[in-house]
């Protein structure tokens, strides 16, 4: 072979590698750059899904105190009805009261030697239910009945009265209700209305941050999966695979707050 050749087949291979190296690195440029492009528009739409939990966790916060408002309204108004002695109110006054004041259930708490009783109620399912293993809400009733201000940190502490956060129905776990708990200081029982559960549910259907995830998936198709952890109960050993847990179902402890965990790995 003549040194033309040789020389020739040198420049041609160093072209070849070149253009292979130049396209090589273009297209790891190009890769990187939409990989970063992505990851930054996951970042702010998770800012921007962050910004709008707020913005409806304080909206949600408001209109709670507001029920919360109400509610005490309700039971100082039912308190002055049924007179400062539970044994001498019936399960039918109760009743009575629930059409009266615009709420869907009215129970009678009695304080006994180590726990706290449903003595009275306008649902006779809720008669002879304990308090005992209500976790914060128990503490919160002890306080009530000692007069104290209710300071567990959780819902809305109002003058003689406490109201938890919004949870979902004992009868039916399709809706979500707010119950509130008033102590007047010359009755011996703490009188618990309880909000419409429809109403409630209603509210908390339009402020539901998920409400927010499907809106933010339909204007991006991109977007596949949004998804709230709750870091003090994700991934438990009693966690499933898609995210639920049949322990932990209220509303302030499941493993997903909102959204969905169809894409999701627990391992």
């Amino acid at each position: 072979m003549s040194i033309k050749t040789k020389l020739s087949a040198i420049i041609f291979g160093a072209v070849l590698l070149i253009l292979a190296l130049n396209l090589t690195f273009n297209l790891y440029a190009a890769q990187n750059n939409l990989r970063n492009e992505n990851a930054n528009n996951m970042q702010i739409t998770a800012m921007q899904m962050a910004v709008s939990v707020e913005q409806s966790n304080y909206s949600s916060n408001y209109v709670e105190y507001q029920i919360a408002h109400n509610l005490r309204m309700a039971a100082i108004f039912a308190s002055k009805e049924l007179g400062p002695d539970y044994k001498n109110i019936t399960n039918a006054q109760l009743k009575a009261l629930t059409s009266k004041l615009g709420v869907s259930n009215i129970s009678i708490l009695v304080k006994t030697d180590n726990d706290i009783v449903v003595t009275k109620a306008s649902n006779p399912i809720d008669i002879g239910m304990s308090t005992q293993g209500w976790g914060y809400w128990y503490l919160a009733l002890l306080e009530l009945f000692d007069n104290q201000e209710v300071t567990v940190g959780q819902g809305q502490s109002l003058d003689h009265f406490w109201s938890g956060p919004f949870e979902y129905s004992t009868y039916n776990p399709d809706f979500i209700e707010k119950w509130g708990y008033y102590h007047d200081e010359e009755s011996n029982y703490i009188i618990n209305p309880v909000i419409l559960n429809t109403a409630a549910s209603e509210y908390i259907e339009i402020t539901n941050p998920d409400q927010i995830v499907e809106r933010t998936k339909e204007v991006n198709p991109g977007i596949l999966e949004l998804t709230g952890f709750n870091p003090t109960t994700f991934g438990l050993a009693s966690m499933a695979g898609d995210g639920s847990d049949a322990f932990k179902k209220k509303l302030g402890n499941r493993p997903i707050k909102f959204g969905t965990y169809t894409y999701g790995n627990v391992e």
